[in-house]
């Protein structure tokens, strides 16, 4: 008899078993403080992960990660599938989005989705899209770890200057969705036991308008910053591209970029950043390799005509090795 359960924290050795059956080098079979921090972070009786039982044996899983976990608000109806597993050779995983759209999310989408596997499976229910990858390159360095950069335009622009913090007292006003609160910031980003996450602060005339979360990612001594989340008005109508600049070139970073994917016309390039065409900018680091990788989003349901994605969202920002 087919049945479909919540992970609980009495069944989290029978669930890394049956990983270890499809994946035994996953990161869930080494490391069980990844499974509480993405999937029960506020130590609920139930973990947001949902089994798939046939005769008493999980024969699928489902991953699915919610602002509230690190936000604390029960009001948050936003949920993100994390990852999608079953046995080989056994039964279908439609019923487990099936028990999903019962629980009436508002949000409902999948980030970081592998085009060739169970990107298939998504397209029953809404198209792939890709997210778009921007970028500023460091124009006193030469591309190492990338390849064809552009060099940025030359930008003094006196109006606007920025901070590196890690406190987070004050947020900008937010003018798109999904909405995340300052407490979800605080938890998921500042107080992450896996990565050091960085805030860069974006001040007009002392007022704060815009913060972007970023971490330094090294690999062969040479280092960049990814930026994985934004909080505040992203419709700046000026380049501040002068001030990613002045913070890579004094850290010495080779450049600076993010993912960000709009369901509306959203012109990054007006902050100064450039569009990723042909150029190369490595996805992986754990471990690095140059295999040219998109990052691919499917929007399964929403209720709002606008919404605003990053690579933080979803599990794209979890580790693969720790």
């Amino acid at each position: 008899m087919i049945k479909i359960k919540k992970l609980t924290e009495k069944k989290i050795k029978n669930f890394r078993n049956f990983i270890k059956g499809i994946k035994k080098n996953h990161i869930f079979v080494k490391n069980k403080k990844i499974i509480h921090f993405f999937y029960n972070y506020r130590k609920l009786k139930h973990f947001n992960m949902l089994l798939l039982y046939d005769k008493n044996e999980i024969t699928a899983a489902m991953g699915v990660i919610s602002y509230s976990n690190w936000s604390f608000s029960n009001n948050l109806k936003d949920k993100f599938i994390a990852f999608l597993l079953k046995k080989p050779g056994t039964q279908s995983t439609i019923p487990l989005f099936g028990y999903l759209n019962k629980l009436k999310p508002k949000l409902l989408a999948a980030i970081n989705i592998n085009e060739h596997t169970t990107g298939k499976i998504y397209n029953h229910f809404s198209e792939v899209k890709k997210f778009t990858h921007y970028y500023i390159k460091n124009p006193q360095l030469k591309c190492n770890l990338s390849r064809k950069l552009i060099n940025p335009k030359k930008i003094n622009n006196l109006k606007f200057k920025y901070e590196i913090s890690s406190n987070l007292k004050k947020m900008p006003i937010q003018k798109f969705y999904p909405k995340k609160n300052k407490t979800y910031f605080i938890n998921k980003y500042i107080n992450n036991p896996f990565y050091k996450y960085k805030l860069f602060k974006i001040f007009e005339k002392n007022k704060l308008k815009l913060i972007f979360v970023f971490r330094v990612i090294k690999i062969k001594n040479i280092s960049f910053a990814r930026i994985v989340d934004a909080f505040g008005d992203l419709r700046l109508k000026n380049n501040i591209s002068n001030l990613f600049v002045d913070f890579i070139v004094k850290n010495n970073h080779e450049f600076i970029d993010f993912y960000i994917y709009s369901t509306k016309v959203l012109n990054i390039e007006k902050l100064g950043f450039n569009k990723k065409k042909n150029e190369f900018i490595p996805y992986y680091s754990e471990p690095y390799n140059k295999k040219v990788t998109d990052l691919h989003i499917c929007i399964l349901k929403s209720d709002k005509n606008e919404n605003v994605f990053f690579k933080g969202d979803g599990d794209a920002e979890r580790p693969y090795r720790i």
